[in-house]
């Protein structure tokens, strides 16, 4: 099974109204490009 998942893979899995919690330590650790990919896809609705 492979465990790494794509931008678009991870998207499929996130929906309009949940509510998601990333771990890290401001800037460390943080799922910058999943925050980015979800900004974005909002600003395209």
């Amino acid at each position: 099974m492979n465990k790494i998942k794509s931008i678009e893979e991870i998207m499929e899995f996130i929906n309009d109204g949940q509510t998601i919690m990333f771990g890290g330590f401001l800037g460390v650790g943080t799922a910058e490009s999943i925050v980015d990919a979800i900004v974005k896809r909002e600003l395209e609705i």
